[in-house]
């Protein structure tokens, strides 16, 4: 495996049967890797099969077939998975849309970030545990003077922090952000996309970054790829995604960007995505360095 790559994934697929006769493709042959300190992003709509995808790799989902190699290990094999799943777990890690959802209501902040360290570190007495808890709340922009608030004192934006300083608990080695902002107002999505970049720059953070809006994508990812009907259909840098889109899904999505000036938007004209029919099986094309699309030969 190159030593730059984290995660390498290859034809992964998550198939559901419904019944005898009906069998949804929510993942279907998805291939890509993460490079060590980079932020990959995974854009697409809602039932694109993005957040299985990220689902799978954490093994939340059992895949249906496909290899994934997650540092050196080749986690899809249910023997390796399970031989090595402490040393997994520990580095990697998830962060959901949801951040209300994912904690317990009944802990305090401190008690919530500081609990990945207290289940691995069983001998680390309460004082340690504080100071581990005060010192991920000042990396993620929290203050400690708040350590013994209950999730119901904080805002959405405050809990996906601490949510995010729970991730960091243990030092993963990867993170998988499923959606991290979504459910926030548009001045603290900029304030966590920040907080991802400064933790990059910093802690030399590995992430996949997964999310529907585009813009926020852009800003934050070393990489992009584009996910539509469970198929990666476009892979490439982020500046060279948007300057030279090339799959008209992708370019599709481009367009749907809203424009901030009224004026315009007046003359910013979306035609949609009709996918093609007929002609040829789609394969991977490079179509420069580092830009591959998935179109018919």
């Amino acid at each position: 495996m190159n030593e730059k790559k984290l995660v390498e994934i290859r034809n992964l697929k998550k198939y559901y049967r419904l019944d005898r006769h009906t069998t949804v493709k929510a993942v279907d042959g998805v291939s890509f890797d993460i490079l060590k300190g980079e932020i990959f992003g995974l854009v697409g709509e809602s039932g694109s099969g993005k957040s299985t995808t990220g689902k799978a790799l954490m093994h939340l989902f059992e895949p249906t077939d496909g290899s994934v190699c997650f540092d050196g290990m080749e986690i899809s094999d249910k023997s390796v998975y399970r031989k090595n799943r402490s040393r997994i777990t520990g580095e990697m890690q998830m962060i959901f849309q949801d951040a209300a959802s994912a904690v317990n209501t009944r802990m305090t902040i401190g008690e919530i970030i500081a609990e990945p360290f207290r289940i691995r570190s069983r001998k680390a007495g309460k004082k340690a545990l504080r100071e581990k808890a005060a010192e991920l709340m000042a990396l993620t922009g929290l203050s400690s003077s708040v350590m013994d608030r209950y999730p119901s004192e904080f805002s959405g934006g405050q809990l996906q922090r601490a949510c995010i300083a729970r991730a960091l608990a243990l030092n993963p080695k990867l993170i998988i952000a499923d959606e991290p902002i979504a459910s926030l107002d548009v001045s603290i999505q900029a304030q966590i996309v920040n907080l991802f970049k400064k933790l990059q720059e910093e802690c030399r953070l590995t992430c996949l970054f997964i999310a529907h809006d585009l813009a926020m994508v852009r800003y934050i990812s070393d990489r992009i790829g584009v996910m539509h009907r469970g198929r990666l259909v476009e892979l490439a840098p982020g500046k060279e995604l948007f300057s030279h889109p090339v799959h008209p899904y992708t370019q599709s999505l481009i367009e749907a960007i809203p424009v901030p000036d009224p004026r315009a938007a007046k003359n910013h004209s979306h035609a949609g995505y009709q996918p093609e029919r007929g002609g040829g099986q789609p394969v991977w094309h490079e179509v420069s360095p580092g830009h591959f699309v998935f179109a018919a030969e």
